[in-house]
């Protein structure tokens, strides 16, 4: 099984869409942020636009993380309900993708999956999501596959919800990859408990961390299905949790048995038992 994740001792911790809870998702400024807390993992989101190009985008659309500025009044106002898969990359760039967020982070563009990989080192384990909700998918996994075989590193993996993406990519490469999963409405039912592990045969799984029985946190968590954390050990594969937040139920997983962690404040879990020493 190629790749170093499989060589870790100690858990992963990796920032959801970079530092997402103090700087704008999926940006230059998220994935520094995360970098500077000192956290090894960065997980990030790709969509395939017009001209063949990974923008490194959560969304299909470009409404809720994207500004325009009004030329004559300076103001910004929410991008059109345009799609990704519409768009070329440079159009895309011409959107202000940091102001949402805060005016501290004006100016930020949204980036492309090269120029994203550009900014780590070879210490730094990077999750790609592949985002598409159609069976034909098999270009999205191919651009993906060419962007990471030409760099040829141990410590990319590549995951998504959709496994028929993950059937593709498997053809294609042999770099490691996860299935995403949780008990959802967002889900479809058929794949809710990560059923789709029989197409596409992955290496990892990722299951969101509240379909799992752990202690309630100090805020209270609605969990939506109990399944005992004695299974994480038996499922022959590691089991990295999305999206984990908070310090204690994070200690909880890694006590279990989870070899990664995946969280929206890594300058917070950084500073755990499990992570501290990494």
């Amino acid at each position: 099984m190629k790749g170093k994740f499989f060589e870790q001792n100690t858990p992963l911790l990796f920032a959801h869409r970079g530092a997402s809870s103090i700087a704008p998702e999926n940006t230059r400024a998220s994935f520094q942020k995360a970098l500077e807390t000192g956290c090894r993992g960065i997980e990030l989101d790709v969509h395939l636009t017009k001209d063949g190009q990974l923008a490194v985008i959560h969304d299909s659309t470009l409404s809720r993380t994207c500004r325009i500025r009004d030329s004559q009044t300076g103001q910004y106002s929410a991008a059109p309900h345009l799609k990704v898969e519409d768009l070329t990359l440079k159009e895309i760039k011409e959107f202000d993708a940091g102001i949402w967020f805060s005016s501290s982070f004006e100016g930020e563009q949204v980036q492309s999956l090269e120029e994203v990989l550009d900014m780590f080192g070879d210490d730094v384990f990077v999750d790609i999501e592949m985002k598409s909700s159609s069976f034909f998918c098999k270009s999205l996994a191919f651009e993906t596959a060419k962007v990471l075989e030409c760099r040829n590193k141990g410590n990319y993996m590549v995951s998504s919800f959709n496994p028929a993406s993950l059937f593709h990519f498997k053809h294609m490469s042999a770099i490691p990859t996860a299935l995403i999963y949780a008990y959802n409405n967002e889900v479809p039912a058929y794949l809710r408990r990560g059923q789709g592990r029989f197409l596409c045969r992955p290496d990892i799984l990722k299951p969101a961390w509240h379909d799992y029985k752990v202690p309630f946190s100090k805020e209270g968590i609605e969990m939506y299905l109990e399944r005992n954390v004695s299974g994480i050990k038996k499922t022959g594969r590691p089991v990295f949790f999305w999206t984990v937040d908070d310090p204690d139920i994070a200690q909880f997983l890694v006590n279990a048995g989870a070899k990664g962690i995946i969280t929206n404040k890594p300058q917070v879990l950084k500073e755990l038992p499990c992570f501290s020493q990494l």
